[in-house]
């Protein structure tokens, strides 16, 4: 299983620079997790980029898709959070915000394989292999 972050998703749908790697990624037959949390990053990034009604044409499509598993926030995911912000937040180097613990903490505890993501600051992860886009 392999872990889409939200930046995955917002850099397909908004077909930007990367998108036709992100569509490959998406559309690969591997089983995919997200966290809950990425539904609240599309949902309020994708109404800033795209408006209220194309973004809950996406979330439904994400939410409807067989392929993807939707992970609910629990206690140890939130607390092993905390810890992997603890470990990696730095102000000026990698800005490691809750959300992106969140999702990282997500994919180590479901065991995904790799982490996908164009963000750098999820570069040089120990605990899971990350591919930034």
């Amino acid at each position: 299983m392999i872990f889409l972050d939200s930046w995955i998703f917002l850099e397909f749908f908004s077909q930007s620079k990367k998108w036709v790697e992100c569509d490959k990624i998406i559309k690969s037959s591997e089983k995919k997790a997200i966290s809950s949390i990425v539904l609240m990053e599309i949902k309020y990034q994708g109404i800033k980029k795209f408006g209220a009604k194309k973004t809950k044409e996406i979330l439904n499509e994400i939410k409807s898709s067989e392929n993807i598993a939707i992970i609910d926030v629990t206690k140890e995911i939130a607390e092993s959070a905390a810890d992997l912000r603890l470990k990696y937040y730095d102000r000026e180097d990698k800005p490691v915000s809750y959300a992106d613990a969140i999702n990282l903490a997500t994919a180590i505890m479901t065991k995904c394989e790799r982490f996908y993501s164009g963000d750098p600051d999820f570069r040089d992860m120990e605990e899971i292999k990350t591919v930034i886009v």
